[in-house]
């Protein structure tokens, strides 16, 4: 066992001075390890000290990506940890890291939190929750203390991985070759078989699934026009199974028609829309990022000068007017169809808001939202406001 030299790893990967330290103060030493033989683990972002490769392999990829940040201490490549009895509560959390072999998913979740480094995540985020809170958490917030319980429990017992990195890593295979839903519940119910008694394996696509849910990466499906002329959403177009404008079907030509009940009707074209909400409430989850979001209304210096948008005249007007909001805080051409659904949250955003927790104040509160402005290139002004950028009157501002 050895204590590595790791200075070498902030060099500019493109040196010869970083390929040399590689070779010397990485490769040999860890290819030279007892029980080591052709391949070791790659410690590149992409592989994540999951996969095993050959040194030139190793070589080629921590050249091109570098070695995951996470990865402080080097123990799958025979460094030795140190005495606990001087670690302190971040190098323990990026151990017991190490140990699972589940940086990659502790990463995630840090990055659906929105802290700055993997220290500074709240692991206890739930337990925290449960003890201090002075109201009780909304729905969404219950969701994420569910997830982080599922990323502290073991798949069984010194399995080295979490019950949430084992479903994600099943979505990733599923989604890569093309499974069906049928064939993983097949594959969950041989492993939940052949796992330990004591395990916490899904036993269905369907529980898996609800997990992933609790991660903010579901979509909602809705049907469009073949030719986008409209969604098929809402009270007004729902039921129908043909387009209103061009009169093309909704379906599939041969499939689900009326008599085939068997049969069930394929949508021609489908938007999958990410809710705005959920990412919006997610936002006040975490503390650091909660008080961020608060920071241009009280530590901004508002001396005049244009710092931040707070400092602009649309944002102080907005204000002005509507005061209890400030207290409170590509298919072309056809885009304007495909945005309706994010349009109709933003109304409720704005009309009734949408109750969320926040985890500094330890208090649910009703969020708004609202658009002050959009970047984009003219093309895209066009499409997103409705004038003309060509030809007479092509500039919005002085026509």
């Amino acid at each position: 066992m050895v204590n590595y030299q790791k200075y070498w790893v902030n060099f500019d990967r493109r040196t010869p001075e970083f390929r040399k330290c590689l070779d010397e103060l990485f490769l040999d030493i860890a290819f030279s390890q007892p029980g080591v033989k052709n391949q070791i683990r790659c410690p590149c972002p992409k592989y994540n000290i999951f996969m095993f490769k050959f040194r030139n392999k190793v070589h080629h990829h921590v050249r091109q990506w570098g070695i995951v940040t996470s990865y402080k201490t080097w123990v799958h490549h025979g460094e030795i940890l140190q005495d606990t009895s001087t670690i302190d509560v971040s190098d323990l959390n990026e151990i017991d890291c190490e140990r699972k072999n589940d940086s990659a998913t502790y990463e995630m979740l840090h990055n659906i939190f929105r802290g700055e480094t993997l220290g500074e995540m709240p692991r206890d985020f739930a337990t925290n929750i449960d003890e201090n809170i002075k109201e009780e958490p909304h729905q969404g917030a219950k969701r994420f203390q569910r997830l982080m319980r599922d990323y502290e429990q073991s798949l069984y017992p010194d399995s080295g991985i979490s019950r949430l990195s084992f479903i994600i890593k099943l979505f990733q295979m599923k989604c890569r070759y093309g499974w069906s839903n049928n064939s993983v519940d097949a594959l969950l119910l041989f492993l939940e078989s052949i796992f330990p008694k004591e395990n916490s394996c899904p036993t269905s696509f369907y529980d898996a699934r609800k997990v992933i849910r609790d991660l903010g990466l579901d979509y909602e499906k809705i049907d469009a026009c073949v030719n986008d002329c409209i969604l098929f959403w809402g009270q007004e177009y729902a039921d129908l199974d043909e387009c209103p404008k061009c009169k093309q079907s909704r379906w599939v030509k041969g499939r689900g028609n009326e008599k085939d009940n068997l049969r069930k009707k394929v949508p021609q074209k489908i938007l999958r829309y990410f809710s705005l909400k959920p990412r919006l409430q997610r936002i006040f989850m975490c503390e650091e990022t909660a008080r961020a979001i608060r920071w241009h209304k009280e530590k901004r210096l508002d001396n005049g000068v244009l710092k931040h948008p707070a400092d602009s005249m649309a944002w102080k007007t907005f204000d002005e007017e509507h005061e209890w909001f400030a207290r409170s805080k590509f298919p072309g051409n056809s885009i304007d169809v495909y945005l309706e659904p994010l349009i109709e949250e933003l109304k409720e955003l704005w009309e009734g808001g949408v109750e969320t927790f926040d985890v500094v104040q330890r208090r649910n509160f009703k969020l708004s939202a609202v658009v002050l402005w959009t970047i984009n290139d003219y093309p895209a002004y066009a499409m997103l406001s409705g004038w003309s950028t060509k030809g007479a009157l092509a500039c919005a501002c002085c026509h």
